[in-house]
């Protein structure tokens, strides 16, 4: 493959996973009078990446088994994700009851076990006390089997299961839908509808990485045709994402030139996102997941008590809050594991 396309992380990658990212936030900000009236669609885009990613893992020489992949995964994540699930049991379960305010809710804690090993809206569990870590659940166990069938057979997977599963797994949640919103929570057959649209997004990632290290060629002596479709792509996601109409299942039409166009050097996403600082902010989107639900009821408290505070200024607050966090958060993390580690190595 030629140097005009970059297969690695890159600012433009970044800038998109911030981006997104910011998009689901204000989503389960004002899920229903905001901006992103349809800001769950950005989930996809996630799902579309780490399938990408998840190829690309695969294909490296000497690459890991399933589980080593899958346990490799949940280390990157698990620490920070089990302490934020600690804080929040801690502070709505476990503080009021030991403070008299009410009595020990044995339902709620009983959330917590499916919770804290992933297997939210998986299956037989539904979400938990952080709802919108569904998508870590899907990530771990879909990733999982996906990976698993790529190891099992590349072949049959990449030409025949994958192709179906992203096919079949689509066309289930959309005839589920009542609305032609892609968020489908239904259960058929065993396979939770949540589950089914993490695999097929990830199976697009998958098919969309492959075709990458077959055809790259094609994107190389058409950059200019390329770079026009990623941005006219981008545009049309962000149009569906804030039209009233439910567009669910063209959206994703759009996501895999969105991407094609970040892994092309010369391109207009690139060039528009090449300043460094979004390195720093795509370092923290992580963080905006685990953080951003907790925060919105504080916040919502907070900005109730101030009447007639214009939507775009209530927007402007919460997104420089999640930074903050988001960013303090990251950096007591690392420095608290760095001390940890040094403390650790002085032992031994």
């Amino acid at each position: 493959m030629s140097n005009n396309v970059k297969v690695s992380k890159n600012n433009s990658i970044e800038a998109m996973r911030f981006i997104f990212m910011l998009i689901i936030c204000c989503w389960h900000n004002y899920a229903s009078a905001g901006v992103f009236k349809h800001g769950y669609l950005a989930v996809e885009f996630f799902f579309v990446l780490s399938g990408y990613l998840l190829y690309k893992s695969f294909s490296k020489q000497n690459s890991l088994s399933t589980i080593d992949y899958t346990i490799k995964k949940i280390k990157r994540f698990g620490p920070e994700y089990l302490i934020v699930l600690a804080i929040i049991y801690l502070r709505h379960l476990f503080i009021p009851v030991i403070l008299g305010r009410r009595e020990f809710d044995f339902a709620f804690m009983m959330k917590m076990f499916p919770e804290m090993i992933m297997l939210q809206d998986c299956g037989i569990y539904e979400g938990g006390a952080n709802a919108p870590l569904w998508y870590l659940s899907i990530l771990v166990i879909g990733g999982g089997l996906i990976y698993s069938l790529l190891k099992y057979n590349k072949r049959l997977s990449i030409n025949v299961c994958l192709p179906l599963l992203c096919l079949i797994g689509y066309t289930y949640i959309f005839n589920e839908s009542q609305t032609g919103s892609i968020e489908v929570w239904d259960v058929e057959g065993g396979i939770k509808a949540a589950l089914l649209r993490g695999m097929a997004g990830m199976s697009l990632g998958v098919l969309l990485s492959y075709f990458m290290e077959q055809k790259g060629g094609i994107l190389e002596k058409k950059p200019a045709f390329t770079c026009f479709v990623s941005i006219i792509s981008l545009l049309m996601f962000l149009f569906v994402i804030t039209s009233t109409p439910y567009y669910d299942k063209y959206a994703l039409l759009f996501i895999p030139p969105i991407l094609l166009g970040c892994f092309i050097r010369e391109s207009i996403i690139n060039k528009v996102f090449a300043s460094s600082i979004w390195i720093s902010m795509g370092g923290i989107t992580f963080e905006m997941l685990l953080l951003h639900f907790r925060i919105i009821m504080p916040f919502h408290s907070f900005i109730f008590n101030i009447t007639n505070i214009p939507i775009c200024l209530n927007y402007l607050v919460y997104i420089l809050l999640l930074i903050i966090c988001s960013w303090a958060f990251k950096f007591m993390f690392n420095k608290s594991k760095s001390l940890l580690s040094a403390k650790c190595h002085f032992l031994l």
